[in-house]
C-alpha cells in the first residue's frame, strides 16, 4: 500500500472522520452493494463483504487478504483504527471540560451496571 492510499488525518483537532469511504474503496471492500448504500448516514464499513454475518460473504476463496472477504474485513478494521485515531485525538483537544463538568454536575449520579 503506498501513502498516497491512506486516508489523510487532519492535524487541526477537529473530528472528520465521517466513517465514508470513497467509491473505488468501497466497491474495493464490498462491491456495487457497498457503492450504493454509501449515500445512507450510517457508517460504510457494515456493508463490506464479511463484515456482517455469514450472508454477507462474497461467494469464492477465502482466507487469504486479497480475496473480497478478506478486503473487506481488513477494511472494516482500518475503517474501526481510523476511527479510534479521530476519537483519541478529539479527547487530546477537547479542553471544553465537557467530561468534569458532566462528572461535577450537581446531581449526577455514576451508576455501575453489573
Amino acid at each position: 500500500m503506498r501513502s498516497a492510499d491512506c486516508a489523510k488525518l487532519p492535524t487541526n483537532g477537529r473530528v472528520d472522520f465521517s466513517a465514508k469511504s470513497k467509491k473505488h474503496t468501497a466497491r474495493c471492500r464490498g462491491g456495487e452493494k457497498a457503492v450504493d448504500l454509501r449515500s445512507q448516514p450510517w457508517i460504510d464499513w457494515q456493508n463490506y463483504w464479511a463484515a456482517g454475518d455469514a450472508a454477507s460473504k462474497a461467494p469464492g476463496l477465502s482466507g487469504d487478504h486479497l480475496t473480497p472477504n478478506g478486503r473487506g474485513i481488513d477494511g472494516a478494521l482500518l475503517d474501526f483504527e481510523y476511527q479510534r485515531i479521530e476519537l483519541i485525538k478529539f479527547n487530546l483537544f477537547d479542553n471544553t471540560g465537557t467530561y468534569e463538568e458532566y462528572i461535577k454536575r450537581p446531581g449526577t449520579t455514576l451508576m455501575v451496571l453489573h
